[in-house]
């Protein structure tokens, strides 16, 4: 677990400028900071991701990071905000769904 801890930092230090890629490097080393029980840590870099998808016109437009931001949340025990933005994209596919 630390060497994944370890290599998803690098990760997210080297993709720190590369738009998309900057926010799934940054999810995995979120994610393994709450795994390595650093979940402290993982705070910021967390609503951080939040604020961007509240920003956002549709979570359809960075589905990967829609669905990924709700299952940190639930691992920080942040029901409510996980809540919000799954029923937010869910309500989003919905309305854009055939039929």
């Amino acid at each position: 677990a630390v060497v994944a801890l370890e290599t998803a930092r690098r990760a997210a230090d080297l993709a720190r400028d590369a738009g998309p890629a900057a926010a799934e490097a940054e999810w995995a080393y979120a994610a393994a900071l709450v795994v390595n029980g650093r979940a402290p840590e993982a705070v910021e870099l967390v609503d951080r991701w939040v604020a961007v998808l509240d920003a956002l016109d549709t979570p359809l437009a960075a589905m990967r990071l829609a669905q990924s931001v709700p299952r940190v949340l639930i691992w920080l025990e942040r029901y409510e905000t996980a809540r919000r933005l799954l029923d937010r994209l869910v309500g989003e596919a919905r309305d854009r769904a055939p039929g």
